[in-house]
């Protein structure tokens, strides 16, 4: 009975809010990061938690063993039927870079651009993503009302690869505690920050490189280092756009995972 109620909350807690080291998956199975599903995407106004009734589940098991369906998957499909649709309103548009153009494989998102001779390459991995319920308070009423708003933050790699194949590697994450109204200010705070710096020489993948920490690298070196990202299109106009980006893309693999846990729990 506690497993039932704790789905039937899982889901009521996720669907009460409205979308407003690294590792790389690979054939084995994804290792994802931990995180919360109370602060994974979410997609409507808050409401009051609505309790789904709990039955013990063994009792739902059809004798004749034609129904498979116990209780708790009944609940799951009925639903998610509303669910899925509510998120597919939701969802944002995915947004178009007019510098970068996007690859995307399952889950891991490259994009590419030419900049005098060099290439550009920023990538990042959905599940890696940093998801923050940025939601907003109104005094509506008594308890207040709660504008949710998730914003799905990626932890990202920019490569710039010389024609000879020498690449300088930074390795980013956003600052998260930025308030929107900085967002896209190239004279404000930086909507990121670099977290190390590598220079690899392109030729050996098996081989391992230092990596610069920067949080006790001499400022004035940092200030250059993120000039030369700017210099190459990566600011804080691009680190918006990458956010909205990341966001609506991480919405839409929410919206597979909701049909892809409808199809699984309808088979019998």
């Amino acid at each position: 009975m506690s497993t039932v109620r704790g789905l039937a909350r899982l889901f009521i807690a996720r669907s009460t809010r409205l979308l407003a080291g690294r590792n790389v998956a690979n054939s084995s199975p994804v290792s994802c990061r931990s995180r919360s599903i109370f602060a994974a995407t979410t997609r409507g106004a808050s409401q009051k938690p609505r309790i789904l009734p709990v039955s013990c589940a063994c009792s739902q098991v059809c004798v004749c063993q034609m129904h498979k369906h116990t209780q708790a998957d009944s609940d799951i499909i009925k639903f998610l039927k509303g669910e899925i649709q509510s998120e597919r309103d939701a969802a944002p548009k995915v947004p178009i870079s007019d510098l970068f153009k996007a690859e995307v494989n399952g889950t891991q998102v490259k994009l590419e651009r030419e900049h005098n001779a060099e290439r550009i390459v920023v990538s990042f991995d959905i599940n890696e993503n940093t998801n923050n319920d940025e939601a907003s308070f109104s005094g509506s009423d008594d308890e207040g009302e709660v504008a949710g708003k998730i914003v799905s933050y990626p932890l990202f790699t920019v490569e710039i690869i010389k024609k000879a194949g020498k690449t300088l590697q930074f390795y980013c994450e956003f600052n998260t505690q930025l308030e929107d109204e900085h967002s896209g200010e190239d004279e404000g705070p930086h909507l990121f920050y670099i977290v190390n710096i590598a220079v690899s020489d392109g030729t050996n993948k098996g081989k391992t490189f230092y990596c610069a920490e920067t949080e006790n690298m001499d400022e004035d070196l940092y200030g250059m280092l993120l000039k030369m990202l700017a210099e190459r299109g990566i600011d804080n106009h691009f680190a918006a756009w990458l956010r909205d980006y990341s966001t609506a893309m991480e919405q839409q693999h929410y919206i597979k995972f909701l049909e892809d846990l409808q199809g699984f729990v309808k088979l019998q």
